[in-house]
């Protein structure tokens, strides 16, 4: 079986892998737009278990996948280093930077389409449940939209490439959020996909999602 799944050719792996870790989220995702009122009133505790028992078993699946086709771990920039903590924290700042200043762009050049705050949401959620999440969001978000687009185009000499296509993924599995997925996945997609694209290494890039999504869900924990 490992023997067959080396001999595919990358535009195969590269549609299995893509399709795997985001075709049924972005589906699932455009067909929400169809029901605005139930993403406007949040996520729910199944709804989280559900998503965190998704993510972690497509990572399995498909990291089994890439290791039959010869992926390791130092390819995605999975070895640590000391420093990787400070790029981290850096990063997130980063993109939370990135976020106000296209939120304020957004919103001094076209008021109207950004949604209006009606208060603080109702605390809805298990402290388990949002860990959870926050911890395997993180991981399989930047293992897939950075660790594996980026680094399989960039070695075909198309990391812009990667780059665009991580935004565009980003942005696919939060569209049914409207035009705050944009204000938020264009400038996390382009910063962490181009620092990514130069450095390699991809635990920078899980910290700063892990924390971006702590601050995020946070406002939903019933302490």
């Amino acid at each position: 079986m490992r023997n067959l799944l080396q001999k595919l050719p990358f535009p195969v792996e590269f549609a299995v892998v893509v399709a795997g870790a985001y075709g049924y989220t972005i589906i699932t995702a455009a067909l929400a737009l169809a029901h605005p009122h139930a993403a406007a009133a949040g996520p729910s505790e199944f709804g989280i278990w559900r998503v965190v028992a998704f993510q972690a078993v497509t990572t399995v699946v498909l990291g089994v996948f890439l290791w039959a086709r010869g992926w390791k771990a130092e390819r995605f920039g999975l070895d640590t280093h000391w420093r990787d903590g400070l790029w981290g924290l850096a990063l997130a700042a980063g993109a939370y930077l990135g976020i106000m200043a296209v939120s304020i762009l957004v919103s001094v050049l076209m008021p109207a389409v950004m949604p209006q705050q009606s208060g603080a949401p109702a605390p809805t959620l298990s402290l388990y449940a949002v860990a959870a999440l926050v911890l395997v969001n993180g991981f399989y978000e930047e293992f897939f939209a950075a660790g594996y687009v980026v680094t399989a185009l960039k070695e075909k000499g198309h990391p812009d490439l990667g780059i665009n296509l991580g935004v565009g993924l980003r942005l696919g599995v939060h569209i049914f959020q409207g035009v705050s997925s944009v204000v938020l996945m264009i400038p996390i997609g382009l910063i962490f996909g181009t620092w990514y694209a130069r450095r390699g290494r991809l635990w920078p890039l899980v910290l700063a999602h892990v924390l971006l999504n702590a601050w995020s869900y946070s406002h939903y924990v019933k302490w």
